[in-house]
């Protein structure tokens, strides 16, 4: 296509989310996705979330392959779904890796690109395979897309404060980096607790997290010193923290979003 002038137009435009979902253990990831509207699961081997969820779900996926090419059924077949979720990116990472594996004919990632700072090369491009399938379907099947992650604790050290720790995705740093980069937010679930310092035995003090808010959830919009976050666009204009009631949480979230995008 010849580009011009006139081919100039207002690129301003609503469309599906590319979300990333983050959260504490055992907070519910899962059960906020399943409200979204006419959601489709991904589960990926290694997954229970969605046992007591009553949601439509392909079989479990256990290989690289059988993700593109579900992602490939989504796109081509008719359907009514209007939101996939991956449930989730952390265990989907182990059969990424292994296909790289596969892939370059080595026995571990330390081989990987030969070597010598190139072991996420493959890993990265095969990912982005994955994104590209999903953009697919986000811009040409206007999906929503939801990918949960699960968070490890990492230390954080600063030169200019006491050392702390935080909450981070649980995939390698540089997968990690390209997910967030690639959703328009990355949204973390967690409750608000406070830290309490108390005698313990032989003289020591015992720092314990305290929760403040009686088990209210909590959807996190931005980055913190204790865990990601990110929203661009409208999503920006989101609230920092979202209280989510027990009950039908994603559409109190979408009330947000439509808030955002109207304001």
């Amino acid at each position: 296509m010849a580009i011009s002038l006139e081919s100039i137009s207002n690129a301003k435009r609503v469309r599906a989310p590319r979300i990333v979902l983050l959260g504490t253990p055992g907070i519910g990831k899962s059960e906020f996705a399943s409200g979204a509207e006419d959601v489709i699961f991904f589960p990926i081997k290694g997954e229970e979330g969605i046992d007591d969820l009553d949601v439509d779900a392909f079989p479990v996926l256990d290989r690289y392959e059988d993700v593109l090419g579900t992602i490939g059924l989504l796109y081509e077949g008719e359907h009514l779904h209007k939101t996939l979720v991956i449930d989730s990116a952390t265990t989907l990472a182990p059969l990424v890796d292994a296909q790289a594996l596969v892939v370059e004919g080595v026995a571990s990632k330390s081989l990987l690109g030969g070597g010598y700072g190139h072991q996420y090369d493959r890993i990265l491009e095969l990912w982005r395979d994955i994104l590209n399938g999903l953009d697919a379907l986000r811009n040409d099947r206007n999906m929503t897309i939801v990918l949960i992650g699960h968070v490890k604790i990492r230390s954080s050290r600063d030169p200019d404060v006491e050392s702390f720790d935080q909450w981070a995705f649980d995939v390698d740093g540089k997968v990690a980096d390209m997910l967030i980069r690639w959703s328009d937010c990355t949204l973390f679930m967690g409750r608000k607790t406070i830290v309490k310092q108390s005698e313990g035995g032989f003289g020591k003090k015992e720092k314990k997290g305290v929760d403040i808010t009686g088990g209210q959830r909590w959807l996190f919009t931005q980055q913190s010193p204790t865990h990601p976050g990110k929203c661009r666009g409208f999503f920006s204009k989101l609230p920092a923290e979202l209280p989510l009631p027990r009950d039908d949480a994603w559409s109190a979230f979408m009330l947000a979003v439509g808030s955002a995008a109207s304001a």
